[in-house]
């Protein structure tokens, strides 16, 4: 019969009980999952101060109908983030039937250009709540507050436990308001990047217009207090002019002057003075920084840039002279690579004979063959660094010809264990990104043995858009940037990405001249 009961008093050991048994008795009084709302702080989950870590404070739950109590706080440590997608995590009260106990966990989620929340285990052998999920950003090293979901509230995956009675079900309503939320952030940021496209667009045409050369100069000097000092301060620092716009930003010991009153300038003397109210006396120290802000109309063109995640792309730039120019780069090694337009690397082919083919590298940079195939799908081969394929930017190979058995390959393998063959035989093919790239090969090939190729060039281009443009033979090289020290560069620059993957800015400025009528000219 299917029914038990309890508790009699045990005639001969004929009534024994277990833990089980015990437990089911607040079957129907309280939840049979939740958190205590009542006690300690109710096992709140809070971001760390140091690192991916989250720190669930004290409290006590029933998980699967077993109490669990949380004397004090407890720190967890996450994995670390994806370099490219963001994940959630969940932290959660895990009942296990094999160990007999109930556990704190960091439950890992799957990196994803959107991610999924992970889903509390429920079954016979194992019972998950969820106190909260934590959103992991790519490449964060972090977290704050925003990054922390509460879920203690969830009946789906928690709820609350306040008194002798199961609570009602509010999970409906939950996931309403965190849609409704969520759907009020996209909303948010939607505005914000719309906001700026519109800032940027106008300040681009804005500057294309007055062609604006801008850079902000430093000028400082400091004079130390002392017997016959004088409270007249000449800012004869070299190559400074006085300009009315200059930001001056006087120090007396490190406490700013307010102008008028502690301090006058004088402009009817060169160079211009700083009279100080007051004596300087030993033992006191005197500064003054003056910024200049050089935004006249001049002939020398437009300071702007551009900036990237890993990538940037710069549609027809030129190289200048050594100034001006600056990488700036969050990361570890530091290595940039600069190409011109084609990313297939054409200066890593030779010309070589093999299975009956020749396949021969000519001064422009196409590569003609001839003979007849031995084999199947011989040609020569080239590796391309895969930082310069970046998920959603749309690439045009191109094999910039109409006829023939050649053709261009480009072998994509991805992070998901998965490969694409995108092929140029005699027409452009365009694709856009969609998965993380782990290599890339791109190569100049005959498929069947047995294929005849007659003096057949063929001029390989793998580049950024959805458009072929003419033929340009490919220029690389590297450079590891420190900082501070500026490589000079001759050839035509359009792509520039980090080799190092815990890179996490790329920012270019370059300017442009008005001169230039075949593009942007980029200055070191």
């Amino acid at each position: 019969m299917a029914i038990t009961f309890g508790f009699f008093n045990s005639v001969n050991d004929d009534r024994l009980y277990n833990a089980e048994t015990f437990n089911t008795y607040f079957e129907g009084l309280i939840s049979q999952n939740g958190v205590y709302e009542n006690v300690g702080d109710c096992l709140a989950v809070a971001a760390g101060s140091d690192g991916l870590t989250v720190i669930v404070d004290d409290g006590k739950a029933i998980v699967n109908s077993h109490w669990v109590r949380l004397t004090a706080p407890e720190t967890l440590t996450l994995a670390a983030a994806h370099n490219l997608f963001s994940r959630y995590d969940m932290i959660t009260l895990r009942w296990n039937a094999t160990t007999r106990d109930i556990t704190l966990q960091a439950v890992t989620g799957t990196p994803a250009s959107t991610p999924v929340r992970p889903t509390p285990t429920v079954n016979d052998s194992m019972v998950e709540i969820a106190l909260a999920y934590v959103l992991v950003p790519a490449n964060a090293t972090v977290l704050t507050t925003g990054n922390i979901y509460d879920q203690r509230a969830n009946t789906a995956v928690c709820g609350y436990i306040t008194g002798l009675i199961e609570q009602v079900d509010i999970a409906d309503l939950f996931e309403q308001y965190e849609s409704r939320f969520a759907a009020l952030e996209d909303q948010l940021e939607s505005w914000q990047e719309t906001q700026q496209n519109t800032f940027d667009a106008w300040y681009y045409q804005l500057t294309q217009n007055l062609t604006v050369g801008a850079y902000i100069q430093k000028f400082s000097k400091v004079v130390a207090g002392g017997t016959g000092v004088s409270n007249i301060i000449p800012l004869d620092m070299a190559g400074y002019v006085y300009d009315e716009n200059d930001i001056i930003l006087p120090n007396l010991n490190g406490l700013m002057l307010q102008p008028d009153y502690d301090y006058l300038i004088d402009t009817r003397t060169t160079p211009v003075q700083m009279h100080i109210n007051g004596q300087l006396t030993a033992g006191n120290r005197f500064e003054v920084i003056i910024l200049k802000s050089n935004m006249a109309q001049t002939s020398g063109g437009l300071l702007t840039s551009a900036r990237g995640n890993k990538f940037i792309h710069v549609d027809d730039a030129k190289p200048g002279a050594a100034h001006g120019f600056t990488v700036g780069v969050l990361g570890t090694t530091n290595q940039i690579a600069v190409t011109n337009r084609n990313l297939f690397r054409l200066d890593q082919i030779q010309t070589i004979s093999k299975d009956g083919l020749t396949f021969t590298k000519n001064a422009d940079g196409s590569i003609t063959t001839d003979g007849t195939s031995t084999a199947g799908y011989v040609g020569v081969s080239a590796a391309i660094d895969k930082n310069a394929f970046v998920v959603g930017q749309t690439y045009t190979i191109n094999s910039g010809k109409t006829s023939g058995n050649t053709y261009v390959q480009l072998t994509l393998n991805y992070a998901d264990g998965t490969t694409d063959y995108l092929v140029s035989s005699n027409s452009p093919n365009t694709f856009t990104l969609t998965k993380e790239v782990t290599s890339a090969l791109a190569s100049v090939q005959v498929t069947a043995s047995g294929t005849t190729v007659n003096n057949e060039t063929i001029y390989p281009q793998i580049e950024i858009g959805d458009t072929a443009t003419d033929f340009v033979a490919n220029t690389y090289s590297t450079f590891t940037y420190d900082g501070e020290t500026v490589p000079t560069l001759t050839d035509t620059i359009n792509n520039i990405w980090s080799n190092d993957d815990a890179v996490s800015d790329l920012l270019l400025v370059y300017v442009v001249y008005s001169s230039d009528v075949d593009g942007d000219n980029i200055q070191y």
